[in-house]
C-alpha cells in the first residue's frame, strides 16, 4: 500500500515537472515568434536550445544554426559561441566527435575574440570531454590528432590568463587537458 503511494507520488511529481517544462519552451517560443533580431533574440535562443537538446537533437540544432546565423548577422561574439558550442554538445551527443571539436573550437575563438574567459573555461572543458575517451581519439585521423594536440598546447598555455574567479574551474580543465597532452 505505502509502496503504490509513493510510485504515484513519484508519477504525479515527475508530470508536473514535464509540463512545466513544456510551458517555458513554449513561452520561450512565443517570444522568438514576436521579438526583434537584437542580442535578446540570441539569448532567447540560448535558453530555449538548452530544454529542447535534452529530448530533440534536430530541434535543437535548427534553433543553434538560427542562433548562429542571427548573431553573425548582428556580429555578436557571445550568440556564435553560445551557438558553437550548443552544436558541439548536441553533435558530441550524437557521437560525432570530429563535428563536436570543430564547433567547440569555432566557439572558442568567438569567446577569445573578446576575453570571455568564463566561457571560453567551458568550452576547454567541453572539449576535453570529448578528447577525454582514448577511444574517440584514436577513431580521429593523424591530422585531426595532431592539430588538436597543438590545439590543446595553446588551450594549456592560455590557462595562465584567466582570472581568479575561474581558478576552480581552470584547475580541472588543465588536469583533463593536461592529461590528454599525455
Amino acid at each position: 500500500m505505502l509502496r503504490n503511494f509513493i510510485l504515484i507520488f513519484f508519477i504525479l511529481i515527475l508530470r508536473n515537472f514535464v509540463f512545466a517544462q513544456d510551458a517555458v519552451e513554449d513561452s520561450l517560443t512565443s517570444v522568438l515568434l514576436t521579438s526583434k533580431e537584437d542580442s535578446n533574440k540570441v539569448k532567447t535562443y540560448f535558453e530555449l536550445i538548452k530544454i529542447v537538446k535534452k529530448y530533440d537533437f534536430d530541434k535543437a540544432t535548427k534553433l543553434a544554426k538560427e542562433q548562429l546565423t542571427l548573431s553573425q548577422k548582428l556580429a555578436y561574439p557571445w550568440g556564435i559561441g553560445k551557438s558553437h558550442n550548443a552544436l558541439g554538445l548536441i553533435e558530441t551527443g550524437r557521437k560525432h566527435s570530429k563535428l563536436a571539436i570543430e564547433h567547440f573550437m569555432s566557439g572558442g575563438a568567438a569567446f577569445d575574440s573578446v576575453k570571455d574567459y568564463g566561457n571560453l573555461s567551458s568550452i576547454y572543458s567541453n572539449i576535453s570531454m570529448v578528447y577525454s575517451d582514448g577511444s574517440i581519439f584514436m577513431t580521429l585521423s593523424d591530422k585531426v590528432r595532431n592539430d588538436s594536440s597543438i590545439y590543446f598546447a595553446k588551450i594549456a598555455d592560455r590557462y595562465n590568463e584567466f582570472s581568479d574567479v575561474d581558478s576552480l574551474k581552470k584547475l580541472s580543465n588543465k588536469m583533463f587537458i593536461y592529461g590528454n597532452l599525455s
